[in-house]
């Protein structure tokens, strides 16, 4: 039995300037701070190996973009029972609680755009999922469950319909959805041949539901593939492709991509290494945003050096 916990104090601040019919200029000052508590009781039962951990997740968020959500508590529950002659286990959870946002976090999701931006944090109010989590053989693992979550106030980016110059960097502005639910299935697997090849998968299939709303830009379907192979101990090669479903936009809908990747690194001495990557091998052409195309077939390089 173990009795432990966080405590968390979180400061974000930023200060946007803007430039009014390039004559004008002003600025946009942005603070918040949060106080995340999270108290956990952790118990295990080595004869049947069972894990539980129960806690809760509670923050104290002073944002004036979301005056009423200044406190949320949400409980965690979260358990891993071995079955008796597997190398296999059963787990689940339940938690939320409030995901923390700012102008960073929303230029990582979108870099196209530059609006003044009025910053809420999506809460997450409830999150659950079950799977089966173990070993199919000794070189290999593997892991599935199924989950449901709801949230409020989900950032999302769509096309500004008063938006006349298609080129605009204006042309994307955020969105908050206040009800979003979703019924998800994930899936990973991972395969070792000695120490010289790895194989990991990975996909995530979402079906959400929105109440009186449409979801804008948030693909259904996401998985990855890679290969590693380690031909010699200083040389690494890796094979791979990205990939998502279709997504709706107000000008229409994007069809999904698949994205295949390469990279060779050769490392030297131990102090650095030589690297060649190729992006996007199949030279498709698809949209990652509206009115913005991904790169086609490139290739780049570089050197990595440690001085000391």
């Amino acid at each position: 039995l173990s009795v432990f916990g966080d405590l968390e104090f979180t400061q974000i601040s930023s200060t946007q300037t803007h430039n009014f019919m390039n004559t004008e200029k002003y600025k946009t000052e942005l603070s918040q701070y949060f106080i995340d508590i999270k108290p956990r009781v952790q118990f295990y039962h080595k004869a049947t190996d069972l894990d539980v951990n129960l806690g809760v997740n509670a923050t104290i968020n002073n944002n004036k973009n979301q005056p009423d959500r200044t406190f949320v508590i949400n409980p965690t529950v979260q358990l891993e029972k071995g079955l008796k002659g597997l190398e296999m286990k059963v787990y689940g959870a339940i938690d939320g609680g409030l995901i923390k946002n700012s102008i960073r976090r929303m230029n990582d999701i979108m870099p196209f755009f530059a609006d003044t931006l009025s910053i809420k944090n999506t809460y997450q109010q409830l999150n659950g999922y079950i799977g089966i989590k173990g070993k199919i053989a000794g070189n290999s693992q593997f892991s599935i469950d199924f989950g449901s979550n709801s949230m409020a106030d989900m950032l999302q980016f769509v096309t500004d319909d008063t938006k006349n110059n298609l080129d605009s960097l204006n042309l994307l502005k955020p969105m908050y959805l206040t009800s979003v639910s979703s019924v998800y299935f994930r899936a990973f697997v991972q395969y070792h041949m000695g120490e010289t090849f790895k194989l990991s998968a990975n996909l995530r299939i979402n079906q959400f539901d929105v109440k009186n709303q449409t979801l804008y830009n948030i693909p259904s379907l996401t998985y990855n593939l890679n290969a590693e192979y380690l031909p010699h101990q200083n040389v690494l090669i890796k094979l791979g492709m990205q990939g998502i479903g279709r997504r709706n936009e107000r000008s229409g809908d994007y069809r999904g991509f698949n994205d295949l990747f390469a990279r060779i690194d050769y490392r030297f001495g131990g102090k650095g290494r030589i690297w060649v990557q190729g992006s996007n091998l199949l030279n498709q052409e698809y949209d990652t945003w509206y009115g913005y195309r991904a790169f086609g077939l490139t290739v780049i390089g570089g050197i990595s050096l440690a001085i000391f």
